[in-house]
């Protein structure tokens, strides 16, 4: 999952990727965070004392669903997640 955030009155704007795979404990389902790549270092640290999450400073290039390219987190100049969202077509009205 991607995110943009223009504002934040704490770390100012930032963007951020996230990796969040579904998992189960028990009878419960959810999902687990398991890396957070973030491009505003105000917030690296704060954040993962917060939350406790491993966090990593990235260049992060999101762009939105309808854009045919997918976003990109690139950390010390590797990609280190790609993802692209590929939406079905619209039903035909009846």
């Amino acid at each position: 999952m991607g995110i943009q955030v223009p504002r934040c009155s704490a770390y100012g704007a930032f963007d951020e990727a996230v990796v969040q795979p579904a998992c189960t404990f028990g009878d419960q389902s959810g999902r687990y965070c398991s890396h957070v790549w973030h491009n505003g270092p105000a917030g690296i640290a704060a954040e993962r004392e917060i939350y406790g999450t491993p966090r990593f400073l990235a260049d992060i290039q999101l762009r939105s669903m309808a854009h045919p390219r997918p976003w990109i987190c690139r950390s010390r100049g590797a990609d280190v997640a790609k993802v692209r969202f590929v939406l079905p077509p619209p039903t035909p009205e009846i």
